[in-house]
């Protein structure tokens, strides 16, 4: 009996600590991580250019299908505020193409600027799923 109960709590306790490691994959701070690592950028042009995609879908968006791409990013709304200060009045973005200069004005290379956008997308539908980043690559067209 003794045995069968401590295997229930084992695999309770395992359960949760899975759990609670999984939440943080949607964390701005491992969002901001990822793309420093991967893209050889530094946190500054990270948070920057997150922010400005995140603005370009916002405009692009209805309020609540914005908010299931916000919501994968904590702090999306800090985010967006560091970068339009990073970024001063960026008016109107328009589209994709509009992001291109915004990175540029970070110091992002020419050819990183590429690789920005996808690297987004693809974390956020690792962190929200399909649906989510699928919205994200929509709004970004």
């Amino acid at each position: 009996m003794s045995y069968q109960k401590g295997f229930v709590l084992f695999m309770l306790v395992s359960f949760l600590f899975m759990s609670g490691c999984s939440s943080g994959v949607g964390g701005s701070a491992d969002m901001i991580g990822t793309l420093t690592k991967s893209l050889g950028i530094s946190p500054t042009q990270a948070i920057g250019s997150v922010g400005a995609i995140l603005g370009l879908a916002k405009e692009k968006l209805g309020g609540g299908d914005f908010a299931k791409i916000a919501n994968v990013i904590p702090g999306s709304s800090g985010i967006m505020k560091q970068a339009a200060e990073l970024l001063g009045n960026t008016g109107t973005i328009g589209n994709a193409a509009g992001l291109v200069p915004l990175f540029g004005k970070l110091g992002i290379s020419g050819d990183t600027i590429p690789k920005v956008v996808p690297a987004v997308t693809d974390f956020v539908g690792m962190a929200g799923g399909d649906t989510v980043g699928n919205l994200l690559k929509a709004a970004l067209k």
